[in-house]
């Protein structure tokens, strides 16, 4: 790494000089070195890439399998036992999570977020308006909850409140819970857990701080891996001196697909505690 890391990243990763050079072409290729070395530095990241969209392409199959699996043994024997389904989607729930199950009957003033998987949905019909509605068992990591979707949600939602489907529910409480010992979450909206990742709304960051910043060919190969798997998911570089200065950057040309196998190769690269997912935005 050069003696000042964060301009050489800037100049690297988002640097308008740029211009409009391919993805992947950010990073500029060591000075000096001779052309076969190159062409076999180029070959090296080709084949690291195929290789790990064969894994990401093997990976996918296994989790449309392991869905399935899931699905029976909900079937037949009433829960899961042989992984959970939100699983896949731990940092999401995470990230956009205020809420889990275990504190959701605690009323709050504030809108809340929940992520977890729909296992239950009764519909029912209120007596004065005539209008359909629902409650929603829902589970997480720590446990069950039940939640309420109003008529007026429900005719929005109801596509997307179904039996089994991952989801990030917000809402809020109703007034008329307030010192209640138990109140019901009264949902306003949902949004399927796989989009996030899909839309953007999930980032990937690379946080260093010196002296352990990683060398620049390191970067560069990290930079081919991101521009060989093309995605929704913006690229951030955190760095910091260690005494409290530090500086977030952008990649302007970088989206990544923030898929596990991809953050994991990743991480192998630049470090175990160097990549995390971040909310985007």
């Amino acid at each position: 790494m050069s003696e000042n890391p964060e301009k050489q990243l800037d100049e690297e990763v988002v640097s308008p000089a740029a211009g409009d050079a391919p993805p992947g072409e950010d990073f500029a290729a060591p000075a000096g070195p001779a052309t076969e070395s190159i062409e076999q530095v180029l070959r090296h990241l080709r084949e690291q890439n195929r290789r790990l969209t064969d894994q990401l392409l093997r990976n996918k199959a296994e989790m449309d399998n392991a869905r399935k699996r899931l699905t029976r043994e909900k079937e037949v024997l009433g829960f899961f036992i042989s992984g959970h389904p939100l699983q896949p989607f731990r940092p999401e729930v995470e990230l956009f999570g205020t809420r889990t199950t275990a504190l959701l009957g605690r009323w709050s003033e504030h809108p809340v977020r929940v992520a977890g998987v729909i296992t239950a949905v009764r519909r029912q019909v209120a007596r004065k308006s005539g209008k359909e509605y629902a409650r929603l068992m829902i589970e997480d990591f720590h446990g069950t909850a039940e939640v309420l979707v109003f008529p007026e949600s429900w005719a929005r939602l109801n596509q997307v409140l179904v039996e089994d489907s991952a989801v990030l529910l917000t809402g809020g409480y109703s007034a008329r819970d307030r010192g209640e010992e138990h109140a019901t979450m009264v949902v306003e909206g949902a949004r399927p857990l796989a989009e996030l990742r899909r839309s953007g709304a999930v980032g990937l960051v690379f946080r260093w701080t010196a002296p352990r910043s990683p060398a620049a060919e390191t970067i560069r190969q990290a930079a081919a891996v991101c521009a060989g798997h093309p995605g929704a998911a913006p690229v951030y570089i955190e760095w910091s001196d260690g005494n409290g200065d530090a500086v977030r950057l952008r990649a302007r040309r970088f989206r990544v697909e923030p898929e596990e196998e991809v953050v994991q190769a990743l991480r192998a690269m630049l470090g175990a505690d160097a990549v995390h997912y971040i909310k985007a935005g």
